[in-house]
């Protein structure tokens, strides 16, 4: 009499699959900080080469370096999270589609940076030459 299954524990809740969107948050986020480094190295350009003056010229690479941060730094953060995000994808993808697109997203990621290194290495040159 009665229900013979009232002492049986509930079923255990499976996880979600694994990787599941981290990879197309990776790859948003690498564009959105590629564009960031693109903008803040125009800006920057734009604001160093047009000075007229002497003292504007010797303040320009001060100023792109200043200018390149402060846009740039927003998009260095989202690109150190997309770099995480896409290395955790890729260790839990397990279908190959997503290891590539976890590729993507970590090299979409790290391409900004790699721009950002070089862009301050001319900088420094630029400065050891002024």
């Amino acid at each position: 009499p009665g229900n013979p299954y009232t002492d049986m524990q509930p079923a255990p809740q499976v996880a979600a699959p694994p990787g599941q969107g981290l990879d197309a948050a990776s790859i948003c986020l690498g564009i959105i900080g590629l564009i960031l480094c693109a903008t803040g190295l125009f800006i920057g350009a734009y604001v160093s080469f047009g000075a007229e003056d002497s003292v504007e010229r010797a303040l320009a690479p001060l100023g792109f370096v200043i200018i390149f941060g402060m846009i740039y730094i927003p998009g260095a953060i989202m690109n150190v999270i997309g770099l995480v995000l896409g290395s955790i994808g890729r260790k839990r993808a397990q279908d190959p589609r997503r290891v590539k697109a976890c590729m993507v997203g970590i090299w979409l990621n790290a391409a900004p940076m790699i721009v950002c290194l070089v862009a301050g290495i001319l900088t420094l040159l630029w400065l050891m030459g002024a």
